[in-house]
């Protein structure tokens, strides 16, 4: 009896094997931009848009084929972030924040309020009718009339500062700096208090996530940090991770948690405690962003385009 309860146990434990990477990047005159830089992805029902260093992209097959859906973007300006609220989509670029309402066909500017120089936004978020924007050297600004008119949400923050992150849960904003860790406002931004407690080795942080009352933060020094009790303290969770890999993104499936880095897509199935290297057919490994769509994940990649992976072929039962 003692026998067949062991063996019941041990079959409940997730097991990472090895899976088999594809390229998804189909090189035709409209997405020869996939050869490059792939820095954001997102998704909206059977939508997925990609952000490149050159436009955007979308696909309305789950990734197989792909169109430029450009009109109106500046030419030759990053895609930092994509933003989905309904019919609206935003895009922070290295030249404001655009925005379509019409699946991408076509894109206007909306940065009235945005500094005019060095307009540089790096992520965007949104709670109810309220739209966050992190930027490169000005904080953050917010929105409530879709970009109308913007305005700094910077008292207790450091000035000049890098927002490269904004993760939203309840009325708790997280934004993830460069350099000063992470800020909590608890007042629709109206007031910033630094919480980077227990985060001792790198306070350069890329990302956040939030996963129930789980928080990570992923650093560009190879950290990932976790808080159970919204940023009143991190935890190092970076066992299993190259040591010093920059820490590019989340993604989070149920119980599995991946991460991007500079060294490939990692996966952890025990809330962070250890991670798994999860890379076989990765040609490109640098990770810009990683994305969940159904039981495929999407990675997009520095000079390599974006790849997928069948998720079920990673994590076995």
């Amino acid at each position: 009896m003692k026998k067949l309860f062991l063996l019941a146990t041990i079959t409940m434990f997730n097991v990472v094997v090895n899976a088999q990477w594809q390229t998804a990047s189909v090189h035709t005159d409209a997405v020869k931009y996939f050869a490059e830089n792939v820095n954001t992805i997102a998704r909206n029902g059977s939508n997925i848009f990609a952000g490149t260093d050159d436009g955007i992209l979308l696909s309305t097959d789950s990734g197989n084929t792909w169109t430029k859906i450009s009109n109106g973007l500046p030419k030759n300006a990053p895609i930092n972030s994509i933003l989905i609220n309904g019919t609206n989509i935003y895009a922070g670029t290295n030249t404001g924040v655009f925005l379509s309402v019409n699946n991408g066909a076509l894109w206007v500017p909306v940065n009235s309020g945005l500094p005019k120089t060095n307009n540089i936004v790096n992520c965007l978020a949104i709670v109810g009718n309220n739209i966050f924007a992190g930027t490169l050297f000005d904080g953050i600004y917010l929105t409530n009339n879709k970009g109308k008119l913007w305005s700094a949400k910077n008292n207790g923050l450091p000035q000049n500062l890098d927002v490269r992150s904004i993760a939203i849960s309840g009325n708790n904003i997280f934004a993830g700096t460069w350099n000063h860790g992470i800020y909590l406002s608890k007042n629709n931004g109206s007031s910033w208090a630094a919480a980077s407690n227990g985060m001792s080795e790198s306070t350069f942080i890329n990302v956040i996530a939030i996963s129930e009352s789980n928080i990570f933060a992923g650093s560009h020094h190879g950290k990932v940090y976790l808080s159970i009790n919204n940023c009143s303290l991190w935890t190092d969770v970076s066992k299993g991770l190259p040591r010093g890999t920059r820490i590019r993104s989340f993604a989070i499936s149920g119980t599995n948690i991946f991460v991007g880095t500079w060294d490939g897509v990692y996966l952890s199935t025990d809330n962070g405690s250890n991670w798994s290297s999860v890379n076989d057919g990765l040609k490109y490994t640098g990770i810009y962003c990683i994305l969940v769509v159904d039981n495929t994940i999407f990675a997009g990649t520095y000079g390599g385009g974006l790849w997928k992976c069948k998720i079920s072929e990673m994590v076995k039962k």
